[in-house]
């Protein structure tokens, strides 16, 4: 199963690590993570459990030199 969303980052010009978790009902689904530079980046996500049809929740975590932002 292949997934795709858009997410829009605040534009950097260093290369910034991203990590990011597929979430629903409190329950990992996946887990990833990447670098965004000039505010794209590119998911690398490895399930944790099977996906099923309905809504998730892509949480992000973007850890630049004022700290990590959420």
């Amino acid at each position: 199963m292949r997934v795709t969303c858009r997410v829009a980052l605040v534009r950097t010009t260093a290369s910034v690590p991203v990590r990011a978790r597929l979430s629903r009902n409190g329950k990992t689904y996946a887990l990833g993570g990447g670098s965004a530079r000039a505010g794209r980046t590119t998911l690398r996500m490895h399930r944790v459990r099977r996906l099923t049809r309905g809504t998730y929740t892509l949480s992000t975590r973007v850890k630049g030199r004022a700290g990590v932002t959420r």
